[in-house]
């Protein structure tokens, strides 16, 4: 991943903010309480960053790092040989770049990119165990690489493994391995879930989904898996209007949890059909209030007429 893409993502997750500050709009929490943006009810959305194009002409790069490999100095050329086997990958030339980076490793075998980019074009490939190794070597020559978010990558890979190894794999476990719980609302996954480790969760998700999906097309179990782990973690700890895109997503890709997901989303989606701002709520109670009160008075008047009535008739009837 290139180092301006992460950079970008990670400006996208931290510092997204209202645009207008004086302007206040109400978002809702999985609860089904409203709070402000003010107080920290806005999120980013998430689901637009995840599928937003990216601008590169990969042509253009091709062309050009093409005529730097041509002129290269010959202790650098190794350089401008990894860059021409990433952006094959791009372009679907997978066994073309596996060979390359093989090949580069062995005369570099300490370099992390060479590393890194060997186990994302193995499992381009199909080979995931390998993959896996090389991801994790990577990890073991800069464990910041991509903004120390190769720990999901990792996590992806052992959960491609398991489930291929075992078909039933996905009815009891995540790629995350966190439990959200099988309720309509998702539930806290730990006691010491706290926003460190929150925040920690959604950069990787982002940065992680951001390079895949730009592989990966729909019906995909791993994505959908992470995409609708991703719905519940914003769902929990930010906003239902941010959660229900990343949702919709989720099942685009269906997810292997697909009916909870399902359940999940119309959850979502009947909270925000019902959400209601505090002053139409406070005129709602106040009517609500009003009618219990007139309900009361017009039965206690019905009492009162009947007892006199009753009354009445009994004087009546001892007159006669």
């Amino acid at each position: 991943m290139k180092k301006q893409t992460a950079t970008f993502l990670f400006a996208a997750l931290t510092f997204a903010q209202p645009t207008l500050a004086c302007v206040n709009t109400y978002f809702t929490r999985i609860d089904g309480s409203l709070v402000s943006d003010l107080a920290g009810g806005d999120a980013p959305d998430f689901a637009t960053i995840l599928t937003s194009k990216q601008t590169t002409h990969w042509d253009r790069e091709l062309k050009e790092t093409e005529a730097r490999l041509a002129s290269a100095d010959p202790e650098e050329k190794w350089r401008h040989e990894a860059d021409l086997a990433v952006l094959n990958l791009r372009f679907n030339k997978v066994a073309e770049s596996v060979t390359t980076l093989e090949r580069l490793t062995r005369a570099q075998p300490k370099e992390y990119i060479l590393a890194a980019n060997l186990g994302t074009a193995y499992e381009l490939a199909g080979r995931d165990e390998d993959a896996l190794v090389w991801i994790k070597r990577a990890m073991e020559l800069d464990p910041s690489s991509h903004e120390g978010t190769e720990w999901l990558h990792v996590k992806i890979l052992e959960a491609k493994l398991a489930s291929k190894a075992d078909p039933t794999w996905w009815k009891s476990n995540s790629v995350l391995g966190l439990d959200f719980g099988n309720g309509k609302k998702p539930r806290r996954p730990e006691a010491n879930f706290g926003n460190e480790r929150v925040e920690a969760v959604e950069k990787a998700l982002l940065y992680q989904l951001r390079e895949r999906l730009s592989f990966v097309k729909p019906p995909d179990a791993i994505v959908g898996d992470l995409l609708f782990d991703f719905a519940n973690l914003v769902a929990l700890h930010r906003t239902v209007e941010a959660a229900k895109p990343l949702s919709e997503l989720a099942l685009s890709f269906e997810p292997p949890r697909k009916e909870l997901a399902q359940e999940r989303d119309r959850h979502y989606r009947w909270l925000l059909m019902t959400k209601l701002d505090p002053d139409t709520l406070m005129n709602i109670a106040l009517a609500a209030i009003g009618a219990v009160a007139l309900a009361i008075l017009i039965g206690t008047y019905a009492v009162v007429r009947r007892v006199l009535r009753n009354r009445r008739n009994e004087e009546a009837k001892q007159a006669a």
